[in-house]
């Protein structure tokens, strides 16, 4: 399990940011924004 938490920590760190601001330029929401890249990290979360 810890090693999963690592892997999903580095994914999320080096593509947060941009995963965000993609969301950001098809919503114009920052919730929306928000929503949608907590959506993809659960999916990753739960794919890992």
């Amino acid at each position: 399990m810890a090693d999963k938490e690592i892997v999903f920590k580095q994914i999320f760190e080096a593509n947060s940011k941009k995963i965000y601001h993609l969301c950001y330029g098809y919503t114009g929401d920052d919730d929306a924004a928000n929503d949608l890249l907590q959506e993809t990290f659960l999916k990753v979360w739960q794919n890992l």
